[in-house]
């Protein structure tokens, strides 16, 4: 199934680089729609878990992120990426991202009050950074 594909279709006479850019666009679209609902339900998971048990919030968010990067791996392999060979090399490449997306978001989090910038600015810093680092390397490498 192929969606967000209609209107970022390359036509006639383009050239290889102006295909496989809106192709990496049009990826690019599905992977953050994609990556945004996995993120909703982490949050939903984490708030409902957090409400309804006496576990500490970090073993929780582990456990959500862990849900919501399972759910965005499949998600992107089936619609992204259409691909479902090699799963476990891509899956141990797709969780290697997260992890390291992780890192960043909370190093660039850390370091915010020393440069002078709101933590909720950073986060959203982070968030464009990470999703690019992410994104390019789960395209060329996970999926590549």
């Amino acid at each position: 199934m192929k969606f967000f594909n209609s209107s970022l279709t390359a036509q006639k006479g383009q050239t290889v680089f102006n295909r496989w850019l809106l192709q990496t666009v049009a990826k690019a679209i599905r992977y953050g729609v994609i990556g945004a609902s996995c993120a909703l339900i982490d949050l939903g998971l984490f708030a409902f878990f957090v409400s309804v048990t006496s576990f500490s919030p970090v073993i929780i968010n582990v456990f959500t992120y862990f849900i919501g990067t399972l759910l965005s791996f499949y998600t992107n392999a089936r619609f992204t990426f259409c691909c479902n060979d090699k799963m476990f090399r891509r899956a141990s490449l797709f969780f290697f991202a997260a992890v390291v997306g992780l890192s960043l978001s909370s190093f660039l989090l850390h370091a915010a009050p020393w440069l002078g910038i709101g933590v909720i600015t950073m986060k959203i810093i982070s968030m464009i950074f990470v999703f690019g680092v992410q994104f390019s390397f789960n395209n060329f490498v996970t999926f590549g």
